[in-house]
């Protein structure tokens, strides 16, 4: 049982490493935790209820994990080869794509949540 607590323990520490790698060396990584940040204040400012919270919370996280998928993917092609490969190509397009779309539905998650309140509060 200590022997399983200390790998797990070890796990989540490594886990911890690579979020703080990420944050420190990936802009477009930095770019979503502000995007975060924002979508968060700006749920709080319009009170909005605990399920949006929760969806915009999960949209946030599904972003993160994908830009850090993406960062994976990215260090791995380059780490298998240093000249053009159509499958790398293809591999790093492919995991960037997969951000886009995660981020295009995060985006309307945000624009179902925040855009009946704003026309309130601007009058549309």
């Amino acid at each position: 049982m200590h022997k399983h607590l200390k790998h797990q323990a070890m796990s989540f520490s490594n886990a911890l490493t690579g979020i703080s790698w990420t944050f420190q060396t990936q802009p477009h990584f930095q770019f979503h935790i502000l995007v975060g940040i924002i979508v968060i204040a700006l749920g709080i400012f319009f009170e909005i209820g605990i399920y949006e919270f929760g969806l915009l919370f999960f949209t946030i996280s599904m972003v993160l994990a994908f830009e850090m998928i993406n960062t994976a993917i990215e260090a791995l092609v380059d780490r298998s080869t240093s000249e053009w490969q159509g499958f790398a190509k293809i591999a790093k397009d492919v995991s960037a794509g997969a951000v886009l779309m995660v981020s295009l539905g995060a985006a309307a998650v945000g624009f179902f949540i925040f855009a009946p309140r704003l026309f309130t509060m601007f009058n549309f």
